[in-house]
């Protein structure tokens, strides 16, 4: 993929200036207990990036004019089902990427250190309690029965604050926040309007560009 992986990583550890923001690290003595928990995180995910083979893409399991469905591999091989169905307006202005989970993951506890210690979200905690979130068990058990009921794609946006990417969710953080916990190797996502889609594209996405979602549906 034109080496764009590598590129990827590097961007993410500040070794690059051709993008318009950066993901750095935090000054410690501002941070909460907690927080200083998520650094600690962070930095053994940047030692591990150092050697990590880009993760496969999300599969196309099927494509239909009604439906779209992919398998979602986890680290123990396991796989689940995630889908877009025709039933909701497809427009012209949505997108899918195909998300990097540790690559996002990463990006979402850069959130947590510039975030009010007593107002982040279930998507900027710690994998360990990911799982404390109250839908956890809902929807574990929904993918569970994703052969016969696929899970729907969350919806993510992504923006600049202050240079820094910042990420919220329109729906899904619980559907997401399981497959960052269960070890995810990429899963798809979908955003609307280009600049979302290329943020989180250029952050934490497996592809060159985004994918249209008419694209999908054609």
């Amino acid at each position: 993929m034109k080496n764009l992986y590598k590129i990827l990583l590097a961007r993410l550890f500040n070794q690059t200036n051709s993008k318009k923001y950066n993901i750095a690290t935090s000054n410690t003595k501002s941070l909460s207990a907690y927080q200083k928990l998520i650094q600690q995180e962070i930095n053994i995910l940047k030692l591990n990036f150092k050697n990590r083979p880009e993760p496969k893409h999300p599969e196309l399991f099927k494509q239909t004019s009604n439906e779209v469905i992919w398998r979602i591999q986890l680290a123990n091989q396991e796989y689940y089902y995630m889908k877009r169905d025709s039933g909701f307006n497809i427009s012209q202005n949505e997108y899918v990427i195909y998300i990097d989970t540790e690559i996002l993951y990463l990006a979402l506890l850069q959130n947590a250190l510039t975030s009010n210690p007593n107002e982040m979200f279930y998507s900027q905690w710690l994998r360990q309690n990911m799982s404390q979130d109250d839908k956890y068990p809902i929807i574990a058990k929904k993918f569970l029965h994703s052969l016969d009921n696929p899970i729907p794609l969350a919806e993510i946006n992504c923006g600049i604050c202050d240079s820094l990417p910042s990420f919220s969710f329109t729906n899904g953080i619980t559907r997401t926040i399981w497959l960052i916990s269960n070890y995810a190797n990429s899963f798809p996502i979908t955003t609307y309007g280009k600049e979302s889609a290329n943020l989180l594209n250029n952050i934490a996405g497996l592809t060159d560009c985004p994918i249209a979602m008419t694209q999908l549906f054609n």
